[in-house]
């Protein structure tokens, strides 16, 4: 379905709109068919990323990226939500500490993004992880203690559909935390 909608003119949200799926699973399908060779870019743009011209502009159509975090920590959360407000074009649209808070919002204020910590208070992250992609399947990054490079649990998250995962730092030093938090709205 999603094949017949690139042409090389529509941006991924109009092929979303025309298939009837969500924006992430319309860049899912692309990026597979690009992977295989089904779909290429312009030869011009060999160097760049060979989609990029279907990603142009989607996210402005779109308004500004709305991120969903869900954390065990209030103080993750905070300070999340703090460096959400200092990114232009960037809103919190929710801030939980548990999966059913987190799969009621997703419904209500459908997020573009999903933060996601695995050590939630009600449940663990793996089974909201699970729960989301089946039911509401969206871009999500695990940001958690448990997921560090290499680990088993990182490794799981990617393979239930997590576009990224990356540690929590050990300490809440604030030059720490503030370079993570860089990282983590590149990310995202």
């Amino acid at each position: 379905l999603v094949l017949g909608a690139v042409d090389g003119q529509r941006t991924l949200h109009e092929i979303a709109e025309e298939t009837g799926t969500d924006r992430f699973e319309a860049h899912h399908a692309v990026r597979t068919l690009a992977s295989l060779g089904i779909v290429l870019g312009h030869e011009e743009d060999a160097d760049v990323d060979p989609l990029s011209s279907l990603l142009d502009g989607s996210e402005s159509e779109l308004g500004a990226l709305r991120i969903l975090a869900v954390d065990g920590s209030a103080t993750f959360r905070q300070a999340l939500t703090a460096a959400v407000a200092d990114t232009p074009d960037a809103q919190i649209v929710g801030a939980v500490s548990g999966r059913e808070d987190a799969v009621r919002l997703i419904r209500e204020r459908d997020p573009s993004v999903i933060t996601l910590d695995l050590d939630l208070p009600d449940e663990s992250g793996l089974r909201a992880l699970k729960q989301i992609m089946v039911q509401q399947p969206r871009p999500v990054v695990v940001v958690s203690a448990l997921t560090q490079e290499g680990s088993a649990a990182a490794f799981e998250c990617l393979r239930f559909g997590a576009v990224d995962v990356m540690a929590k730092p050990a300490s809440a030093a604030s030059d720490e935390q503030r370079d993570q938090m860089s990282r983590l709205m590149q990310k995202i």
